[in-house]
């Protein structure tokens, strides 16, 4: 598990890898909520969208860094190997069966600071980003996402394409 920052953008980037495939998610805590997915060769990755687009590339071992394509730019990204409750977390509500889903995504670094947003989808196409409130790890009990009520907060710490709806 992995969790840095870009270049240039106020925003977190967090990666979980199981040495062949990663999975990903980039947040500013405002209008950057962008998952993906990604390849691992060795100790070349390869990120893309889950449509399969291009997003950047970059080198995993002891740190993940590279690339990656944020608002039309590419920012360089930089972030360590993390333990204990740095990293991914991920609560949803809804899923691909259902008209609205409502996705929440955090990032928390080794310091404790963190970045996260609620996207709301319709149609598969992201039709509004909140700032998420923040989290305490390890949660417990879950957190209260406003008009879309408490919903479970989870450690990203598998690969699941699930996420990414494949």
């Amino acid at each position: 598990m992995y969790a840095g920052t870009l270049d240039g953008l106020d925003a977190y980037i967090g990666l979980v890898s199981d040495g062949e495939r990663l999975i990903g998610y980039v947040c500013d805590g405002d209008v950057v909520s962008v998952w993906f997915e990604g390849t691992v060769d060795g100790d070349s990755i390869r990120l893309s969208s889950g449509r399969g687009d291009l997003l950047g590339e970059g080198t995993i071992s002891d740190d993940a860094s590279g690339e990656i394509e944020i608002q039309g730019e590419n920012r360089a990204f930089n972030a360590p190997r993390v333990s204990g409750d740095a990293g991914l977390y991920r609560a949803v509500v809804g899923d691909a069966s259902n008209e609205r889903i409502v996705e929440g995504g955090w990032i928390v670094l080794p310091n404790g600071s963190q970045r996260g947003a609620i996207t709301m989808e319709g149609g598969g196409d992201v039709t509004e980003i909140l700032t998420a409130p923040p989290i305490y790890p390890p949660v417990q009990g879950g957190v209260d996402l406003g008009r879309f009520g408490r919903v479970r907060v989870g450690k990203v710490t598998d690969v699941d394409a699930s996420i990414l709806g494949g």
